[in-house]
């Protein structure tokens, strides 16, 4: 997947020229995702951080949740994680072959 350039470095991504500009991940993860004047600059949401507690997964796992347009992914291997995207019916919003 074809990654936005401005998410930071990390599993959780929002995929380049995918985003629909909703703010919706924005607002599921405000801590993580980027602000609404940023998407708006950027033209789509981003990870602006990665997540760094189990808390801060969450979080990120319910943006992706949310999303409308299925661009907020998870390229990880976290069994922790992909556990929360089976029980969500996500896994195809998962990059990884372990899913």
């Amino acid at each position: 997947m074809d990654r936005h350039p401005l998410n930071a470095p990390g599993p959780f991504y929002v995929e380049n020229d995918q985003c629909i500009l909703c703010g919706t991940p924005y607002h599921a993860a405000p801590n993580l995702i980027s602000n609404l004047d940023e998407i708006e600059a950027a033209q789509s949401c981003y990870f602006k951080r990665q997540p760094n507690s189990p808390a801060e997964e969450d979080e990120a796992v319910k943006a992706m949740h949310v999303s409308c347009c299925k661009a907020v992914r998870y390229a990880g291997t976290d069994q922790r994680i992909l556990g929360q995207l089976r029980a969500l019916n996500l896994l195809d919003y998962a990059d990884s072959e372990n899913a």
